[in-house]
């Protein structure tokens, strides 16, 4: 008789908590700094990569890289044009926008990396799935119709936030089908998103000046905490456990978000974001419960 598989220990739990505390803690950063959204997402990748770098050689110490079965240098490009799409468009997003709207829009990221992995690796889902990812989207728009009330600034930033989570999708699906390793991917993706930013930022003329101190340290704050630490704690946490446990853990985010902008910024929670932000959460988790269950043969 088979023995049941243990639930995920202490330290893999523990891992995806302060992963996803930093994860929190970053938008919180990017709205409270002076600089434009593009800037800071340029400063973000361009940091990372030599940080990055060292954990590739700190991960090889010798040993022969692996070479990429057909996928080993076109998916780490791809993910890391989405990895700058993700970066551009919601640090854009947190410029217009309130940090709790913004993590909440991220929460429907699940639902699209499943929806995506549908349309382009033919996976298949029940039909429950696709119910409750309605329930979770239709709150989503309720956040977005009663927080902006017209096409104002607001709503693109709403816009924008759902166009990051798009873009984080496709960077998530990058990195699980890559034959490279984490660390490998995690730094040609870098690069990738860096050089495309580059580009960004010299074609729109940004002034990419850190004009002070506190700026500076909030971009380094992203760099190491979710952009490298909060990033592998998250990732490790998924090897030890399940895709399902990541999801459910990721949708703490949105909670840790409001709670730390209501102690760092002072912005208020409204009751459209609380009544959308549970219809949300609702939606996913009833999402990830369903997807536990086998996909259905035909």
């Amino acid at each position: 008789m088979r023995r049941p598989e243990a639930g995920p220990g202490v330290a893999p739990v523990g891992a995806a908590l302060v992963g996803v505390f930093l994860y929190s803690l970053s938008p919180v950063l990017v709205r409270a700094s002076e600089l434009s959204g593009p800037v800071f997402a340029f400063w973000r990748m361009l940091l990372a990569v030599p940080v990055l770098l060292l954990a590739v050689a700190v991960a090889r110490r010798g040993r022969p890289e692996p070479v990429g079965a057909g996928n080993g240098w076109w998916l780490p490009v791809a993910g890391g044009v989405g990895l700058a799409a993700n970066q551009l468009a919601t640090m854009s997003a947190l410029k217009l926008t309130s940090v709790a709207n913004v993590a909440l829009i991220g929460t429907l990221a699940p639902l699209i990396i499943a929806g995506l992995g549908v349309w382009l690796l033919r996976e298949r889902q029940r039909p429950m799935f696709w119910v409750w990812t309605l329930v979770a989207m239709a709150g989503a728009m309720f956040v977005v119709v009663a927080e902006s009330g017209g096409v104002d600034a607001s709503v693109w930033g709403m816009v924008l936030a759902l166009v990051g989570v798009v873009a984080f999708a496709v960077f998530m699906l990058c990195a699980r089908h890559s034959s490279r390793t984490l660390s490998q991917f995690l730094f040609r993706s870098t690069v990738a998103g860096a050089v495309l930013l580059t580009g960004f930022v010299l074609v729109t003329g940004a002034d990419l000046t850190v004009g002070s101190r506190a700026d500076l340290l909030r971009v380094a704050a992203v760099v190491l905490g979710s952009g490298t630490v909060g990033h592998w704690l998250f990732t490790w946490s998924l090897r030890a456990t399940s895709a399902g446990f990541g999801a459910v853990m990721r949708l703490l985010q949105p909670v840790l978000a409001g709670i730390i902008a209501w102690l760092l910024l002072a912005e208020s929670v409204t009751a459209p974001q609380l009544i959308g932000g549970g219809v949300i959460l609702a939606g996913v988790t009833a999402v990830v419960l369903e997807s536990r269950r086998p996909p259905p043969l035909v």
